[in-house]
């Protein structure tokens, strides 16, 4: 009796190849390329008869959303040209208390060695002191102190007759530097599951799915005298995270065949470098207050994208910009006439010419006496205090003197209908308090004829002319939003100041004209 093998059905025979290469499909492409948006990959054998060893991206330098704020810091400190700060690290502590018996600790242990790192890229413009690990000094000190560390050379010790040469390094005491500050806090929060949602549908067990889910972290830290003991600055910053899933299933029979298939891509934004993200920022806000300088220009380079620079590259460009002759802006003339009213009609003699408009202040009628046929009066020349000119009737004008029936006293102007005044405080780029009622005021005079609006800042605020040009921009764009929020869309800048000469008009009360705007209906 012959056993003959039983011979496959034509539909099985089929069905292996199409499986079989739906399978060398997947995983050679998974093999090869990144699948769903994963890291580039590639496979290097080092020596023969090795298995191939799977070679991801290269080293890079660990980018933060923060490089360009602390530079812009670094920046400030340089040309603020203090006596530098020495600043030691505590141990930045992780207080969460979150520890996964498969994954470890779920935050950073690193937290001080963030912090050095922060401080690290503001460039040597503070010293950094190392109060975290000090076994290796104490170990080398105790050494020191028992005559067994050397350095390789001879020493003289002693003086005179009684001098002798060791080979051992002396120690006379006060090599280490003390610091003036030292940071200190830790990493005080995670929370899971701050909010999370998605949708699935399916229909004979074939459809997508998509979920998201957000967790928090936060940090504080504090500034502390290292003289006194006395906290000088706290900070307390949180920063969420988010993460996202979708997919798509099948698990369906297509004739008598059983198929399952799962594609989707899971994502979630790095926790630790959002722990860093949030330890640097905590820096740059006590080193900040440290050297009493504002934080809030700074902070606004920092966009919350990861840069493709470096802290030091950016500082480079920074430096760069402040040796750089600033560009000069065109003119642009200011339409002053049509927002001033026209001042009063003077008391003309009797055939005679009508005497000139003084730009600066408007003769009253009862004032004006009519002289025996009088030449033609020249223009008043504007006030000396001013360094800005602009146009009206054929006769120059000044920002301190705008409009005719403003006087102009040591410079300072005073504000008359039809002018509104928006101050900023330094380094700020709202606009809060009284000034949003300025703004109202403006808003209702503008829906009528045009009205002009001054903005100024604080008369010792003095930036580099990159940051300062990024920081009028900000200021004028809030005025700008918050016009548009009442109504008015029509806004135009007029003038800003002339970077040549010093970029700023001072008005003599302790502020400076940074811009005018002109509203029109």
């Amino acid at each position: 009796m012959i056993n003959a093998r039983p011979r496959p059905s034509p539909r099985f025979k089929a069905n292996i190849p199409a499986a079989l290469a739906l399978t060398i499909a997947v995983v050679g492409v998974s093999g090869c390329t990144p699948l769903l948006g994963g890291a580039t990959t590639k496979f290097d054998k080092v020596a023969p008869g090795e298995a191939p060893v799977v070679i991801g991206p290269p080293v890079r330098d660990n980018y933060t959303p923060m490089n360009a704020a602390l530079a812009c810091l670094a920046n400030d400190i340089q040309r603020a040209d203090k006596p530098k700060l020495t600043i030691a690290v505590d141990d930045i502590k992780d207080y969460t208390g979150q520890y996964n018996i498969n994954e470890g600790d779920a935050i950073t242990q690193g937290g001080s060695l963030m912090v050095m790192s922060a401080l690290g890229k503001l460039g040597g413009t503070v010293n950094v002191a190392d109060r975290f690990n000090t076994d290796v000094a104490q170990m080398e000190l105790s050494f020191m102190n028992q005559r067994e560390l050397g350095d390789g050379q001879n020493h003289v010790v002693g003086t005179g007759p009684g001098a002798k040469t060791v080979p051992w390094i002396p120690y006379y005491g006060g090599s280490i530097m003390g610091s003036q500050y030292y940071i200190t806090g830790g990493i005080t929060e995670l929370n899971y599951n701050v909010q999370s949602g998605g949708v699935q549908f399916q229909v004979n067990n074939l459809g997508p799915e998509d979920r998201v889910y957000t967790e928090d972290v936060g940090i504080d830290l504090e500034l502390v005298d290292s003289r006194t003991l006395l906290v000088v600055k706290t900070v307390s910053l949180v920063k969420q995270l988010t993460g996202y899933e979708v997919g798509f299933n099948i698990f369906q029979f297509f004739g008598s065949n059983l198929y399952n298939l799962n594609i989707g891509n899971k994502s979630q934004e790095p926790a630790q470098l959002g722990v860093r993200t949030l330890l640097e920022e905590g820096v740059l806000r006590l080193v900040a207050s440290a050297e009493n300088l504002p934080p809030e220009p700074c902070l606004a380079l920092a966009t919350g994208w990861i840069p493709k620079k470096t802290a030091e590259q950016y500082l480079k460009e920074d430096q760069a910009g402040n040796n750089a002759p600033p560009p000069a802006p065109a003119p642009v003339p200011m339409p002053v006439a049509a927002v001033a009213p026209p001042p009063p009609a003077p008391v003309a003699a009797p055939a005679a010419p009508p005497p000139a408009v003084v730009a600066v202040a408007a003769p009253k009628p009862e004032e004006v006496t009519a002289p025996a046929a009088p030449a033609a009066t020249p223009p008043a020349p504007p006030p000396a205090s001013s360094n800005v000119t602009t146009t009206v009737a054929a006769a120059p004008s000044t920002l301190n003197a705008q409009t005719s029936s403003a006087p102009v006293q040591n410079g300072a102007m005073e504000a008359p209908s039809g002018q509104s005044t928006v101050k900023f405080d330094y380094g700020a780029t709202d606009v809060t308090g009284g000034d949003m009622a300025a703004l109202d005021q403006a808003a209702a005079t503008a829906r009528q004829h045009p009205v002009q609006v001054i903005l100024t800042a604080p008369a010792n605020e003095s930036w580099a002319p990159s940051k300062r040009m990024q920081l009028l921009a900000a200021r004028i764009a809030s005025v700008k939003k918050a016009l548009e929020i009442r109504g008015i869309l029509n806004v135009n800048v007029a003038w800003t100041p002339d970077p040549s000469l010093g970029g700023a008009v001072m008005d003599g009360s302790g502020s400076q004209k940074i811009a005018l705007l002109v509203v029109t209906p």
